[in-house]
């Protein structure tokens, strides 16, 4: 069964986003409060809390063995600049957000072709870091708010799930070679 936040989480979230969202864009607001519900109820027994980019950097080793998904409204990204959210999960890595998502409004992105240009290159340096970017338009958001933040929950589980299974086979394979080099030494 599906744990529902509690209204008072809800609302503590709702103001703990207002206040770190872009406070000229209600867009971001309403698609960080959907973000929240979803991740809430996709993954079995995680959780999601909203930090700043400060107290997620201070509490992240005490995050790391925890099962929580870390919603992190206008994260600095070395070469990239400020990102709208990113959402980490600290037990896989509290280093490299599990994915990025830009709410790209009309009024502000390609209005004009230097603003496009910088999006563009934005976008590259993300992708070379390994970072995926989830992009929605804010009449993605206001239309299908449940349904935008429904694809970026199933996004960030998917991920997750394969950094998982990645870091499963990278340990299996460290044993295999620690035995291996017990082995010939002996040891075993």
């Amino acid at each position: 069964m599906a744990r529902v936040p509690t209204e008072y989480a809800t609302n503590t979230v709702a103001c703990k986003l207002w206040g770190l969202v872009n406070d000229e864009n209600p867009i971001e607001f309403i698609l960080g409060l959907a973000m929240f519900d979803e991740l809430s109820n996709i993954y079995q027994g995680w959780r999601c809390w909203v930090y700043s980019q400060t107290e997620f950097f201070a509490a992240s080793e005490l995050l790391q063995n925890r099962d929580v998904f870390i919603i992190v409204p206008q994260l600095n990204i070395r070469d990239v600049g400020h990102v709208d959210f990113a959402i980490f999960a600290p037990q896989i890595s509290i280093q490299e957000p599990l994915v990025v998502i830009e709410c790209d409004g009309h009024d502000f992105h390609e209005r004009t072709a230097d603003q496009a240009s910088e999006d563009r290159r934005r976008d590259r340096v993300l992708l070379r870091l390994d970072i995926p970017a989830l992009h929605f338009t804010g009449t993605d958001i206001v239309r299908g708010t449940s349904a935008v933040a429904w694809e970026i929950a199933e996004f960030a589980e998917h991920k997750l799930r394969a950094k998982q299974a990645r870091q499963a086979e990278e340990h299996e394979r460290s044993a295999e070679y620690t035995e291996l080099m017990y082995r010939r030494c002996g040891v075993l």
